[in-house]
This record gives C-alpha cells, sequence and structure tokens, in this order.
C-alpha cells in the first residue's frame, strides 16, 4: 500500500539526533558522532566508532578487543577495522592491535549490520570489551526505525586537493519510505561533485532515482514509482574537497517522507607540506639571484598523484626570468619524478611513479633575474595539478622585492653659490669650478650630495667620507689616489685647497661610492644621483 506524506508525518519515526557523544572508560574513550538510522534489513551502516586510548600505554603492547551486538543483529562482512576487512562471528567482532607504548593509540570501525526483521524500532548499541582488562563500555550507533531510509558509503583518508571516488548506498527500511513527487537531493559539505560523474545503480527493488540536475556541491534526484517493493540504491561519484580544506566530508540526503540521513565519506588530511624556509631577498635589476631550495614533503604516501604539476609564479611578470639549470629531484623516499621544464615564469615537472612511503622533492639550483621595473613585495610560487591549473595544492613564499630606494638628485652650478638637492634651493660658502677639465666641489658638499658623513683630520690633511651603508672614501690633499674600503684607487685629480676650503674631484668619489654623475655643458651644470 503507497504511504503518502502529510506535513512532517506521523508515521514516520523521528531520530532523536545527538552529536560529539563520548563515552569515558578506564582505559578507552569512544567517540561517536550522529547515529545512522537502519531498517530491520540486512548490510545496514552504523555511524563511525572511534576509540582512543585513555592514555599511553594503557592497552599494553597489543591488545584484544570484541564488539558485541545484541540479540537479532549480526555483523555484517563489509564491516571494516582501520580500513581493513575483520574477523566476524555472528554478533561478535574480535581483533588485535599493536600499540606504541610512548603514544596513545586509536582504532576506527565502518560498522555494517544484518538486521533480523521483526527487530523492534530503538537503539542499536554495540558492547565495546578491552579483552583482560575488565573494561567495557557501551556506544549508540544507530536508530532502527519502521518507516526510513538509510545511507552508507564508501569511507577513506584522503589528502587535500585530491579528487575522492565515493560510493553512496541509499536504502528504504521498508517499502514506500520515500515519496515522489519532489527532488531527492544528496549533498556534500566542503566538497564539490566533479561534472558528470553520477552514476546510479538499482540494486533491489524496481523503483529508479534519476539525476534530475548537479551543481557544485549537491545532485538533485527524481524518485520513479514501478512497485510497492523496498529499494535500494547505489551512486558513484566523484568529490572534489573545497580548496585547503581538512577534515570530515559528510554526506546528506533528504526528501519527503523520512528524516534527513548522514554519513561520513571521507576524512581529508594535510597531504604536503612544505620545509619552512625564509622568503629570499632580491634586488631590481639584478641578474642570476640566487634562491634557496624549496623542499615540498608528503605527510601521506602516494600524496602526489601520477601526472604533470606546475609551480606557478604569483603574481606573474615577464620581467623576471628563471635560469635554465634548476633541477627538480626526489630527496627523499620512493617517488619518481622528472621531465622538468621552464615555460616563462612557470617550473614544471611530472611524478612518473607514486610513493609507497612519504617522499621529499627538492627544487634546487633556483637563479632569478628581475628587471629594474618589477613589482615590489611578495612573490611566491603557487603548486597545481596541470590538468586543474586554478586549484592550488600549496603556496610556497619564494621571495621579496624590497621598494628601490627613493634616489636623491643634487644640482651643482659651476661658477655659483647655489645648488638644490631634489629641487629644493641651497646655498654654498664656497662655488664649484672646473680644475684640468674635472669638476671640484668642496668637501662638505659632496658629502652631502653623497648623504654621506665627513671627517676633516688637519694633521695628515686628509678627508674622510662614510656613507651609511659603512663604505669608506680616504682622500689626501696632493696625491694622486684615494682608498676605498681600504683599496687604492687612482684619481683623475687630486685634491686641493682653493681660498682656504678643501676641494675634492667630483665624479672620481661619486662613483667609487655608487652614485651617477651627469653632466650639461650647456647649462654647465654637475648633477649627482644616488
Amino acid at each position: 500500500m503507497k504511504r503518502f506524506f502529510i506535513g512532517a508525518s506521523a508515521l514516520s519515526l523521528s531520530l532523536a539526533m545527538f552529536m560529539g557523544s563520548a563515552y569515558a572508560a578506564q582505559t578507552m574513550k569512544i567517540d561517536t558522532v550522529v547515529p545512522a538510522t537502519v531498517g530491520a534489513l540486512e548490510e545496514q551502516k552504523g555511524t563511525l566508532i572511534n576509540v582512543r586510548e585513555e592514555k599511553a600505554d594503557a592497552w599494553g603492547e597489543e591488545q584484544t578487543f570484541e564488539l558485541k551486538l545484541s540479540s537479532g543483529i549480526k555483523w555484517n562482512s563489509k564491516t571494516l577495522v582501520n580500513g581493513r576487512a575483520a574477523q566476524i562471528d555472528g554478533s561478535s567482532l574480535k581483533f588485535k592491535i599493536k600499540t606504541d607504548l610512548k603514544e596513545r593509540d586509536m582504532f576506527y570501525v565502518v560498522p555494517y549490520f544484518d538486521i533480523e526483521r521483526g527487530t523492534k524500532p530503538g537503539d542499536l548499541t554495540v558492547l565495546v570489551d578491552v579483552v583482560g582488562k575488565n573494561d567495557s563500555e557501551v556506544a549508540k550507533v544507530a536508530t532502527i526505525s519502521d518507516y526510513a531510509v538509510n545511507i552508507s558509503s564508501s569511507y577513506q583518508r584522503a589528502t587535500e586537493n585530491t579528487k575522492i571516488p565515493v560510493e553512496i548506498t541509499i536504502t528504504e527500511a521498508v517499502e514506500n519510505s520515500m515519496i515522489s513527487g519532489s527532488p531527492f537531493d544528496l549533498a556534500f559539505d566542503n566538497a564539490d561533485i566533479v561534472k558528470d560523474s553520477v552514476k546510479i545503480k538499482n540494486v533491489k527493488g524496481e523503483d529508479t532515482l534519476t539525476v534530475r540536475n548537479q551543481k557544485g556541491d549537491y545532485v538533485s534526484l527524481d524518485l520513479n514509482e514501478k512497485a510497492a517493493t523496498p529499494n535500494k540504491w547505489t551512486i558513484n561519484l566523484d568529490i572534489m574537497p573545497k580548496n585547503g580544506y581538512k577534515g570530515d566530508i559528510t554526506a546528506t540526503f533528504e526528501g519527503k517522507g523520512f528524516d534527513t540521513v548522514k554519513t561520513v565519506v571521507a576524512n581529508v588530511v594535510e597531504g604536503l607540506s612544505v620545509a619552512e624556509r625564509k622568503a629570499d631577498v632580491i634586488e631590481l635589476g639584478k641578474m642570476d639571484q640566487k634562491l634557496s631550495d624549496i623542499l615540498i614533503s608528503e605527510t601521506q604516501a602516494g600524496a602526489l598523484q601520477e601526472g604533470e604539476y606546475l609551480l606557478k609564479l604569483d603574481p606573474a611578470y615577464k620581467g623576471l626570468q628563471f635560469g635554465k639549470d634548476f633541477k627538480v629531484e626526489a630527496t627523499r623516499g620512493d617517488i619518481r619524478v622528472g621531465n622538468e621544464k621552464l615555460d616563462g615564469t612557470t617550473i614544471g615537472f611530472s611524478v612518473r611513479g607514486e610513493s609507497i612511503k612519504p617522499s621529499t622533492i627538492t627544487v634546487s639550483n633556483l637563479m632569478v633575474t628581475l628587471d629594474k621595473f618589477g613589482y615590489d613585495g611578495s612573490y611566491k610560487f603557487n603548486l597545481v595539478n596541470a590538468k586543474m591549473p586554478d586549484q592550488t595544492i600549496k603556496t610556497i613564499e619564494l621571495f621579496v622585492v624590497n621598494p628601490a630606494p627613493k634616489q636623491r638628485e643634487v644640482v651643482f652650478a659651476i661658477g655659483g653659490k647655489d645648488y638644490t638637492v631634489d629641487g629644493k634651493a641651497m646655498s654654498l660658502d664656497s662655488e664649484p669650478y672646473i680644475s684640468n677639465g674635472r669638476t671640484m666641489l668642496p668637501v662638505r658638499a659632496l658629502a652631502e650630495a653623497l648623504d654621506s658623513k665627513v671627517d676633516w683630520d688637519a694633521a695628515t690633511r686628509t678627508a674622510t667620507l662614510t656613507t651609511k651603508d659603512n663604505k669608506i672614501v680616504t682622500i689626501t690633499l696632493g696625491q694622486s689616489s684615494m682608498t676605498v674600503d681600504g683599496k687604492s684607487v687612482t684619481l683623475d685629480a687630486p685634491a686641493e685647497i682653493k681660498d682656504g676650503r678643501t676641494f675634492l674631484p667630483m665624479r672620481a668619489i661619486a662613483e667609487s661610492l655608487g652614485a651617477e654623475v651627469k653632466w650639461s655643458a650647456s647649462s654647465k651644470t654637475a648633477t649627482v644621483i644616488k
């Protein structure tokens, strides 16, 4: 007989949902999430059971556990312990784990049950017994309902930013638990469904489910009723975790005629880490500046799947070039990489063989040339899969370009005491002049132009100029050479005294301190830029 939906339907048993229940015992702590809703059928999936050691060494070097069910309920062979098939004996599930005496251990169980017809509605509980420790605890993992829809799924631990295949099983506890006429929604939190990946198979019963539409994190389904029998469907699809998300991904199924049901399909963990490295500091307008090595490490084996990967510069800038002699190689573990290549500011490489144990890839001998018009600030690499270039797997801080210091411009006029500093008018106490084709400036005026400190030693008749970056120039009156940071440099004109003032050859000293000198014959002006 067909069941019709009326309001909130008193014919449907409501599940008293609870979150994050915890059962504390002497040697263990049991965590469960929202209990599943199941029917009196075979292959019913309960909520995930996590059992943690209360403290290190509470279980010794190895420990046997037994999980017991009540009368009329048996373990189904699909049950997994730590992702592996378990030994089942009717209502008893027994297994042994080896432990680390220095760390708190844990195990998880994905439970499936065969529930006899006629089993009364109510709580489905599991007795978890730490064998030989006089320690046991009861955990609620499901609610048995008369009218209900059960959802179960595959479960896996996956690495972030990787595609996850999922199998969802939808089961009616009794016929007509689902009511046609409105769509049913299957949605995922923190993940999107890969386009055109949804495949539905009818496993039991005559009714069919078909895709109405799919968008982002959900797919809408239509029920086509053909017979009054309980139905069961499997839905296979691929999901992609939200960018950078880590944690559980839950599937939710809802529609008319039953309470919303949920199942955890995956736990996403960080797949890669980048060894801590201080971003290199580089300069504008310089060639072949060496960057420190980049170490990309897997935290889980197989985190980098086979395929092509790119290190994309952000922000991209055409005035930047990487040297061609860089290396991309495996420096730890058994991952196989190769085919490194350079395309503009993008470095590519291939993973030819996935790792069996966590591995490290090192990018070394990376040289960068940046023109003088480049952007100030931070540059980074975005690691992406070449097939999904807009989906960043990991961001790597690469280097920083500090703003170019503001240049100081000082203009002197030959034969006049007036001069300017960055356009501001100033006055000298002695006029610059030309001697043997060389511009001579008062020592203190030249020091100001070079933003330096000047010291005069009357006894040795020596002037010493010290810049802010501690570069030192020493020049003695009458001598044909000067010292720059202790090294002798020949002068094109010696320092001299005129009208009681010390004058120095402008160009030789300015250029030795990294300044640029410009001469205008028409205006007879000398410009020092630093």
